[in-house]
């Protein structure tokens, strides 16, 4: 989605009415680690995409994010707006592979990753949520932000694309979103470890 080119022919020859974008870095501990890479994917891939939907003419941009995005402790988390909670979706995969959580498959927690919240949270305090007809759905409004100021941020965070200092991206981050607050006590590694095998269906699944 960094490929304006490829983005533009894609709109070009399909004409989407609406476009649901979903694609991100969306590797909370990988983000910690490669800081310029999630400003360069998440914040100018997404810019891109936009761009080509209303070059294009698309009538509707919906954007989806995740719970981390609401007052951000991470890298990942500040670079993406808006939110998912997870337990349900845990939940939710666990019956529709035809088991019942609790019963057939164990929820277990196993702690936090890096960049990863304690807790969860689907909007901020100022935001007003309205209902939908989807009792898990809910619509977020947030004060409109002058274009100038939006410009002016994206320019600024420009410079830290290719930074490999995760503090000064986090330093950046703040002053673009003060509502990030960085969990000093979960550093991330200094080396990138092994992901653990995905668990069988007799196993506990893992949620954070």
């Amino acid at each position: 989605m960094c490929d304006s080119r490829r983005l533009d022919g894609v709109f070009a020859e399909d004409r989407p009415e609406v476009v649901f974008h979903a694609a991100a870095h969306k590797h909370v501990p990988m983000m910690e680690w490669n800081p310029g890479e999630a400003i360069k994917n998440n914040v100018f891939g997404t810019r891109k995409v936009a761009d080509a939907a209303h070059k294009h003419g698309a009538g509707a941009f919906v954007l989806i994010s995740t719970d981390k995005a609401v007052n951000p402790t991470s890298i990942m988390g500040t670079t993406r707006p808006r939110a998912l909670k997870i337990e349900d979706l845990a939940r939710d995969l666990i019956r529709l592979s035809g088991f019942e959580p609790e019963v057939d498959i164990r929820i277990e927690y196993s702690g936090i990753r890096p960049g990863e919240k304690l807790f969860e949270e689907l909007g901020f305090d100022a935001e007003k949520m309205d209902k939908t007809r989807h009792d898990k759905i809910f619509v977020g409004r947030l004060a409109p932000c002058e274009m100038t100021r939006v410009e002016a941020n994206l320019s600024f965070l420009a410079g830290f694309t290719a930074c490999q200092s995760a503090a000064e991206v986090r330093e950046a981050l703040q002053k673009v979103v003060p509502e990030m607050h960085p969990d000093a006590t979960c550093p991330p590694p200094a080396v990138v470890q092994e992901p653990s095998r995905p668990a069988l269906p007799s196993e506990p699944v893992l949620a954070n």
